[in-house]
């Protein structure tokens, strides 16, 4: 394991990242600390304004136990804008999108180009609540890695891919955040979610591992193994904003049912900074919103964006 971190020109090594990362939760964990180690002062100091934002009090709190957290419409002031700018990014996309040439997923609707400092996306993906109730659920400030719209319809195939219970190889913990942007009932194929400590439960006994085939998880063994007390379909009406941990939790989303209408979301996903979702030389590399830092902001919005 001597040559662990000997990488391409890229900072990347292939054939490893994917023993490590598509793999058991321990082997995982070992490999992001692993990462953590090379990191050293620069992670030190997430940590410590991390443990700073916990102490100030933010008022936002996700519970480990569950690995996610739901707030109402007006929680926060910028989500009304967000959903309204959803709705009108959609309707210009759709109107260039043949008919029938839809999965029952639709993602990349949103243009870098949006997301000025006046975007209601950057606005709430910046709040210092919002970065303080993640940061205090993983221990470190996080980097933000996604910014998106997406759409699910109708599809007439069987489910299959993120319709199932899965859990995201991305990081060892992180926290996406789905905005609804249209009334979500379970016609509309709502997030559902598995609370963390039974997904801890359902790994264990099946030997997951993530990212490999066969990482799907059908509902008649999600049942089976945990029931259906700690399994949540979360309906809401437009503004309701989800924070969950899909790396912890097993999840499934877009079952839009025949008649069901569309499910339209704000998307936002915060990584930690030993996420493999970047290479083992660091974030600062490739962190894809570390363009838009600028001087004048501050310490704790330049590490969101990956600048520091």
């Amino acid at each position: 394991m001597k040559n662990l971190f000997r990488t391409n020109k890229q900072g990347h090594n292939k054939a490893l990242w994917n023993y490590f990362v598509k793999s058991t939760p321990r082997r995982r964990q070992w490999y992001a600390a692993r990462l953590g180690a090379k990191q050293g002062a620069s992670l030190d100091a997430r940590q410590r304004l991390a443990k700073e934002l916990a102490a100030s009090g933010g008022g936002y709190e996700i519970p480990l136990e569950n690995g996610f957290a739901v707030f109402s419409p007006g929680t926060f002031a910028e989500v009304d804008d967000i959903v309204g700018t959803v709705r009108e990014i959609i309707a210009a996309r759709e109107a260039e999108v043949a008919p029938g040439n839809k999965d029952f997923l639709q993602q990349g609707y949103l243009d870098v180009a949006h997301l000025t400092d006046e975007s209601p996306f950057l606005r709430f993906a910046l709040r210092e609540d919002v970065i303080a109730a993640i940061a205090g659920y993983l221990g470190v400030v996080p980097v933000l890695a996604k910014i998106d719209v997406w759409k699910s319809d109708n599809s007439p195939s069987q489910h299959h891919a993120s319709q199932l219970y899965h859990c995201d190889w991305d990081d060892t913990a992180q926290l996406k955040i789905f905005i609804y942007a249209s009334d979500v009932d379970i016609a509309s194929g709502p997030l559902t979610l598995m609370e963390a400590e039974a997904s801890d439960k359902l790994r264990s006994s099946i030997g997951y591992t993530y990212g490999r085939k066969g990482y799907r998880v059908n509902d008649e063994v999600a049942n089976r193994v945990v029931g259906r007390d700690p399994q949540h379909e979360i309906t809401g009406v437009a503004g309701t904003s989800v924070f969950a941990d899909t790396s912890r939790c097993f999840h499934y989303g877009s079952r839009v049912q025949e008649g069901g209408q569309p499910r339209l979301v704000g998307f936002f996903q915060f990584v930690t900074p030993t996420s493999f979702l970047f290479p083992p030389g660091g974030y600062q590399q490739v962190a894809p919103y570390r363009g838009l830092a600028r001087d004048d902001h501050s310490e704790l919005v330049r590490m969101v964006l990956g600048a520091i």
